[in-house]
């Protein structure tokens, strides 16, 4: 009886997911962080100004300068992923990883991009705020439920928290009930 008071469950430990270090399970959050931060400096340095006097619509000014930004999005991404691959990260489907840290480039890209061209520099400080408060909400660092009842609260609006979690399931198996 004794025995079996001390240890009533008979339970089996069996990691759902092979991480071998600490770096690999902070990789997610850290290539959210190097897109998004990519992204900022691009505003910073590229212009998003026009010349004044050609008769451009906003639409195509807009999309013009997101196809530029773009490009630069899809080399950043790429150059990201390689790099992370060179230092251990084994996902177990290289194209997914890669196409999903495009995507992320683009999306990061397209909500700075709106930020930007509809509030001016106050859009640029507003994407290094939504940065700070993503780097806090999003449970890159400590799971979601360990964090403060504020950051709980607006992590579901920005992106980081969706981000961390989709590249965690590519990188070492994809459950989809989590991805969708």
């Amino acid at each position: 009886m004794g025995n079996f008071m001390s240890d009533p469950l008979d339970m089996e430990n069996k990691p759902l997911y092979d991480v071998n270090g600490y770096g690999e399970g902070l990789a997610p959050y850290f290539i959210s962080l190097g897109l998004w931060v990519g992204a900022l400096l691009m505003f910073f340095v590229i212009t998003d100004k026009t010349v004044s006097d050609e008769k451009f619509g906003p639409v195509s000014m807009v999309l013009g300068k997101y196809l530029t930004y773009s490009i630069i999005g899809v080399f950043q991404a790429l150059f990201l992923s390689f790099v992370v691959i060179k230092l251990g990260l084994r996902p177990p489907n290289m194209h997914i990883y890669y196409a999903f840290n495009i995507f992320l480039s683009l999306t990061f890209i397209a909500v700075m991009q709106n930020f930007i061209f509809l509030f001016g520099d106050i859009g640029r400080v507003m994407s290094i705020v939504a940065l700070i408060l993503q780097l806090t909400s999003s449970g890159g660092t400590f799971p979601g439920e360990l964090l403060p009842t504020f950051f709980r609260t607006i992590g579901p609006f920005l992106p980081f928290t969706y981000s961390v979690s989709a590249i965690r399931e590519i990188s070492w198996g994809i459950d989809y009930n989590v991805l969708n």
